[in-house]
């Protein structure tokens, strides 16, 4: 049988950097108290107009400037507009600029 591997980036606090990790669907994810999982992203399966892969929680930047954060809701990732509408993006216009945890201020309230 044939498994698919799912990605994940979380962040070191000892490191103080992101670590990215694999894993496959039925196997227990060992707990690390390094690991900060408030902020842990899933891999959307998508790369930006410059190859970057992009993960849940990352900000992504529009051709006009707009900046909108990638989300997962209801099954699938896209960024919200206000709080009844959801927009699936095209990655290939993207670009990834930062994400929520480490550069917030880039999203515009």
């Amino acid at each position: 049988m044939n498994q698919r591997e799912i990605k994940f980036r979380a962040w070191d606090i000892k490191l103080n950097k992101w670590i990215y990790f694999h894993i496959p669907i039925g196997f227990p994810v060992a707990m690390n108290e390094d690991i900060d999982f408030g902020k842990l992203g899933q891999f959307t399966g998508l790369k930006d107009k410059n190859g970057k892969e992009i993960y849940e929680g990352d900000l992504l930047k529009y051709p006009n400037g707009d900046v909108v954060e990638v989300i997962f809701h209801k099954g699938t990732f896209c960024y919200k507009m206000s709080e009844k509408n959801y927009h699936i993006f095209d990655e290939t216009q993207l670009e990834v600029i930062g994400n929520i945890h480490q550069t917030p201020e880039l999203l515009k309230p």
